[in-house]
Parts: structure tokens; sequence; C-alpha cells
């Protein structure tokens, strides 16, 4: 058992593992964005274009075989979301496309000729969905009747948007290239941290399911949790890189993935090194 959770407690080595190559039948092993249906169905986003896995079986489905996709590039094709309705919504370079039941279908044109990846898809509470496009312009946009609709120009989410993410009870937050923190609910934009309030260099938001709002940057993390923001540098211990995502495990901690070698892992607690494992938590590594 695990002592800080009570759960049972495996080991990587405990897992069965398998792999799967080109050797297999996976048309291109560069995998950059993985998704399940709610048929079973895995949906991997490759160099090579779409990729379906039944856990035997490859099928690739691009601008050659499958008529919604033409017109479109093999790469990137971003299996992005799940919706409530278990539609799979997948980004392509000509907007998007929605899977269910076995057809795919066009959903959504680029407002833009050239259109940069989509990179991240949000649903909130009352089922409006948010698109967010990484590009130089960084904008956010609401799907809706086929369309891209952006945010009214009075807004704190018109301007250029550098991360999105929901939250446990449906609504959104962004950050944007101001440095501002906005919170969106019910389609409503509302200013949590004012413009120069974040570090610089958002690269990734991640809220958990406590609440917590957690902001990745290009030279360290930080949270706001009741109200209160506290920023940790990363490089002072040994710990170095840029913040490429977090996860939450069932006991509540949230781990984070920097671009370099190094894995780190934290809690409610304040966050300390452990250097024994290269760990930023007030706990033992395990």
């Amino acid at each position: 058992m695990r002592p800080d959770s009570g759960l049972p407690y495996l080991a990587v080595s405990q897992y069965q593992h398998d792999r799967w190559t080109t050797a297999d039948g996976l048309p291109n092993h560069a995998i950059d964005w993985i998704q399940r249906s709610p048929d079973g169905y895995l949906w991997l986003g490759t160099e090579g274009g779409l990729v379906r896995f039944d856990g035997v079986r490859f099928t690739a489905f691009n601008r050659n075989t499958t008529p919604a996709l033409q017109g479109t590039d093999f790469y990137p094709t971003v299996p992005l979301h799940v919706d409530r309705q278990g539609i799979l919504w997948i980004a392509t370079t000509g907007g998007l496309v929605r899977y269910k039941d076995g057809d795919f279908t066009r959903a959504a044109a680029s407002p833009h000729p050239n259109p940069p990846p989509v990179q991240r898809m949000v649903e909130d509470h009352a089922g409006r969905l948010w698109v967010w496009e990484q590009d130089i312009d960084g904008r956010l946009y609401e799907v809706r009747d086929g369309r891209f609709v952006a945010p009214d120009p009075e807004s704190a989410l018109y301007g250029q948007v550098t991360a999105v993410a929901g939250d446990p009870g449906g609504d959104l937050w962004v950050s944007t290239i101001d440095r501002a923190l906005v919170r969106v609910h019910e389609a409503r934009a509302l200013s949590i941290m004012p413009s120069g309030a974040l570090p610089g260099g958002v690269t990734h938001l991640y809220v958990s399911r406590d609440s917590v709002v957690w902001v990745g940057t290009q030279h360290g993390f930080g949270r706001r949790q009741n109200g209160r923001f506290e920023f940790h540098e990363l490089g002072a211990g040994g710990l170095a890189g840029y913040v490429t995502g977090f996860a939450e495990d069932a006991a509540y901690s949230v781990g984070m993935q920097a671009r370099s070698s190094d894995s780190t892992r934290a809690t409610g607690s304040p966050a300390i090194r452990l250097p024994a494992c290269s760990s930023i938590a007030k706990e033992a590594c395990g």
C-alpha cells in the first residue's frame, strides 16, 4: 500500500508491457497525441496522420481514405477531445472533424486561410466547446453552429492566449500574452490576476480536482490556491527546463513534466526538493 494514499501500489515492472511498432502495422512510429473514444478505440495522432487502434489492428484515416479529411494534410491531425455526447473531435489543417458511431463529419472550418494547428479543446459546464489555436496570434474561439466564433473585442479573452485549461466545475482558465489570468464562467470572462501578475512565458495550465490552478512556465511553475499565488523557479535545485505538462493521480498528487530528463511531483504541502529522486514534494518518493 502507498503510505500517502492507502491505495495499492504497483511498480512499473509489475504491469504487463506490450510494444507495437511499424512492424506490427503501426503506420508511423512518431505518436504525438492519443485519445480514447466511447466505443473503446484508441486514436493516435501520428506524423503520418490519424490512426485507430482496436488492441490488435491499426487502421489509418487520411485524405485518401476518408471523405471528411479530404483536402487536409496528414500532419498535424489531432484527436482533441471526447465531449459529453460521446463525440470525438479531431483537429485538422482544414478545421474540425467529428467522429461518432463509425462516421466522420466535417464540423467547423478554421477562420484562417492557412490555419495554425488547434492544440486544445475544453468543454465548459454548459456544453460549450472552446478551442485554442497555438500560433503567434494565439486566439481562443468558441465552436458554435459549425463556426469558430471569436470573443467579443471588449472581452479579456480577445487578446493573445498562451494556455487554456478547464476546471472541475466546468469553468475555463486562460492565461494571456500580457501575463494575466482569466476565468470564464457562463461564457463571461472574469479577470482573476491582472496584466503582469503571472510570470512570463506561460507554457501550460492545469486545474486539479481540488480546484488548485497550476501554471507552468519557461522558468518554473506556480500555483493559485485560496486566492494566493506562489511561484517556484526551476534550475536552482538541480531541476531545469520548462514545464510541458501536469497530471494528477488518485491520491490528488500532481505530477509535473519539464522539457528535460527530470520529473517532479507535488502535493498540497509546501513544495520542497528531494535530491534523492529529483522530486519536489514534502514526502518520500514512492
